[in-house]
């Protein structure tokens, strides 16, 4: 399903997630969602974390899913959009700016690789890494509940590890349900 092209901007063009998005969303805009969504992304340019809300729907959700040096940026509002996370990987205070009553935040992100970088460029990732793993930690701290997925060794095209991946979520979700729970409880008390 992936549309490989290896060209200088990234190793898929995003057209075939852009195709399968059309097709399995029922929704085509933000306005048609029964739900609220605000998607994020990241302009390439300026490193401004861009907030989402209006108009193609599966062109936002391309965006936000755009990881730099995988897809290709995703040209959007006169801006080229990547990934969210690499500007907001944990939009916490997104979500309070829009008037969320209760934020459950989801670090779906690795922890760092069990194995010792042993070169310059590993050592460099290592450091990038690190990192992000601080920002996350950042954002998570102003969520009313956290659930850290908490993933070694499962990157982004571990697709054979897809039920392990869902069942190790499904779980950690169960885990915080009396926690859940009792927030809701107190909240609704208040």
């Amino acid at each position: 399903m992936l549309d490989r092209t290896f060209s200088r901007q990234g190793v898929v063009k995003g057209n075939a997630l852009q195709t399968f998005l059309k097709r399995q969303l029922s929704a085509k805009t933000f306005d048609e969602l029964k739900i609220p969504l605000i998607v994020v992304a990241t302009d390439l340019f300026t490193g401004e974390t861009i907030e989402l809300a209006q108009q193609d729907l599966p062109m936002s959700i391309g965006a936000s899913c755009a990881v730099p040096g995988v897809f290709h940026p995703v040209l959007l509002h006169d801006r080229y959009l990547i990934d969210g996370g690499a500007s907001n990987p944990v939009p916490v205070e997104i979500a309070k700016k829009y008037g969320a009553e209760m934020i459950i935040a989801i670090d779906v992100s690795e922890k760092l690789p069990s194995s010792q970088p042993s070169h310059l460029f590993g050592i460099a990732k290592r450091g990038v890494e690190i990192m992000y793993r601080k920002f996350v930690e950042m954002s998570l701290l102003h969520a009313d509940v956290s659930i850290r997925m908490e993933f070694q060794d499962v990157g982004m095209f571990s697709d054979h590890l897809n039920t392990e991946v869902y069942e190790h979520g499904r779980q950690k979700m169960i885990d915080k349900l009396p926690e859940i729970k009792k927030r809701l409880s107190n909240h609704n008390v208040d």
